[in-house]
This record gives C-alpha cells, sequence and structure tokens, in this order.
C-alpha cells in the first residue's frame, strides 16, 4: 500500500504521494477533479499522478549530456523506451516528509546524482481560499556551478468540453523524438492559436504552445484554462 497524505481547505483537496517524486495523486474541488486523479487502487509510475515535480531540470537533454563551464556532464538516459534523460530524478525518487498540517504539507530530498547533480531540494503544498500554492525550492550543493532547472507538470482532465484559452505569439514545434524543431508564429497556425477559448483537439497531444506572455493561468471546475487577474 502506498502512502499517501491528505491535506484539505474548504472544499479543497489534495492528496501527495512522498514515495513518488512527492507528487500531486489528485487536487479536488468538492467533488470535481482539477487535476487528472491518480488510477483507483494506485499506481507504481510517477506519470500517473495528477501532477509532477520536475528537477533538477525539465523536459529532455539531448547529447549524452551537457557542457557547462567548459566540462562536459554525461547525463544517461533515465526512463524506459526514453534516449534522452527526462526531467530529471526528482520526480521517481522517494521524498522525507518534513512536516503535516490540516491544510499544508512539507517535504524534501537529498539527491547525490544524476550525474555532477547533488542537491537539497524542498516543496511545500497549502491549500487557501484561492487555490493551491505550490512553493519548491532547490540548493545546490555539489562543488562545482552547475545550470538548474524546475519544473511543475500538472495532467489536467480531457474530456470533449474542455477547453483552453493562452494567449500566445508563438507555437514551438517538435521532432518525432520530441526535441523542440522551431518556432513559428501562431498566426500561421490557427488551429492552435487559443487567443479566445477553443475546445483541446488531439492534435495538441504531441505539440507544445509556448511564450504565453507574462500573464499567469489557472484551472477552474470544467477543466477550462483562463488567465488569472
Amino acid at each position: 500500500m502506498v502512502r499517501t497524505i491528505k491535506i484539505g481547505s474548504g472544499d479543497l483537496s489534495a492528496e501527495i504521494v512522498p514515495s513518488l517524486g512527492a507528487g500531486l495523486a489528485r487536487l479536488d474541488h468538492g467533488r470535481v477533479p482539477i487535476f487528472r486523479p491518480w488510477p483507483n487502487g494506485g499506481s507504481s509510475s510517477p506519470f500517473d499522478l495528477a501532477c509532477n515535480l520536475l528537477l533538477p531540470w525539465s523536459n529532455r537533454i539531448s547529447g549524452g549530456g551537457f557542457t557547462f563551464d567548459s566540462k562536459f556532464h554525461e547525463l544517461p538516459a533515465n526512463v524506459a523506451g526514453e534516449p534522452f534523460p527526462v526531467h530529471g530524478n526528482g520526480f521517481s525518487s522517494e521524498w522525507d516528509v518534513d512536516s503535516v498540517a490540516q491544510d499544508n504539507a512539507k517535504l524534501s530530498l537529498i539527491s547525490n546524482g544524476p550525474g555532477p547533480y547533488r542537491y537539497r531540494a524542498e516543496v511545500s503544498y497549502a491549500l487557501t481560499g484561492q487555490g493551491l500554492e505550490l512553493k519548491l525550492r532547490i540548493v545546490n550543493r555539489a562543488s562545482v556551478r552547475l545550470p538548474f532547472g524546475l519544473g511543475i507538470h500538472p495532467w489536467f482532465p480531457r474530456t470533449a468540453r474542455t477547453a483552453l484559452h493562452a494567449p500566445a505569439s508563438q507555437v514551438c514545434l517538435e521532432l518525432p523524438s520530441h526535441l523542440p524543431e522551431r518556432f513559428v508564429d501562431v498566426k500561421t497556425r490557427p488551429d492552435w492559436d487559443f487567443g479566445a477559448p477553443g475546445r483541446i483537439a488531439e492534435r495538441m497531444d504531441k505539440q507544445s504552445v509556448c511564450r504565453l506572455g507574462r500573464r499567469r493561468y489557472h484551472i477552474v471546475a470544467g477543466a477550462q484554462l483562463q488567465p488569472a487577474d
């Protein structure tokens, strides 16, 4: 039985899975799932969660690693079926539970890897009257300077009614390997222009709308993504 931590505030509730990267099993408003819920009975795959934490980098790194400060750092592939290391190791590591209260929880991770990375990470989840507040922090513990990247990867419920509102200037097209290919003006791809709310089509599975500007977005009941005020 996988251990989970439940927090709640008013109609909001969340469930955290420390052993699967401190990710969220679910985030609900009453009986309505805001994020895609973890399967009934749980799962051993972190990608079945409702939300993943990505660190010490997010997305894929090609070329077998990266060069920084004139030194090449090797990074092996870390996910079965993926030719490139993806999303770091935070999402697949077991985190320590530092504190739990009715409406919040804090967890931490000390990692010796992957590759040259040595770090300490902390995450805090808090439910407020406005929604979920998630804070992710990382400290480099290696003896050399290294680039770090943090990501939060929510998975949203997708139905025939799911609509997206995401004003963007460009769309990032990707290669079959899921590496970025090139940016194109969103106006040249009207099927990808969500400057006005529109229903999400199947083609959005393998592409990403990029450069959303300096606006924040939030999910609301009915799975419609809108800019926050």
